[in-house]
């Protein structure tokens, strides 16, 4: 359907631009927030072909959450990272508090040099 198809081309740009920023800082990014796609979809499945998912327990639009419209849970707040970063562990939550229609995912990355 047409909104997939675009959720498809702005991850692919999406990706070109870290691709260029990648290549001329050299240097490894953290890509995080409001993806509005689901683990199993075109768009998410794209981005891991290049980078690493922060996988963590709990949805982030949730039917819960009182500003949120979802009849359901989903986790569509997302966390990436390049294969370069040398991640020795880290440490995600999701923050369930209503200030926003999506509850917030905190994440404590330890990195070795």
């Amino acid at each position: 359907h047409a909104n997939s198809k675009i959720r498809l081309l702005q991850t692919e740009q999406l990706l070109n631009s870290l691709n260029s920023l990648e290549s001329s800082k050299r240097q490894p990014v953290i890509i995080g927030g409001d993806f509005n796609f689901e683990p199993k979809s075109s768009p998410f499945q794209k981005i891991m072909e290049k980078y690493r998912y922060v996988n963590f327990e709990g949805c982030t639009y949730c039917s819960e959450n009182k500003y949120s419209l979802s009849f359901s849970d989903k986790k569509i707040d997302h966390l990436f990272y390049s294969p370069g970063l040398n991640v020795r562990f880290f440490e995600t939550s999701v923050e369930p508090k209503d200030v926003s229609d999506h509850y917030g995912v905190k994440s404590i990355f330890k990195l070795d040099n």
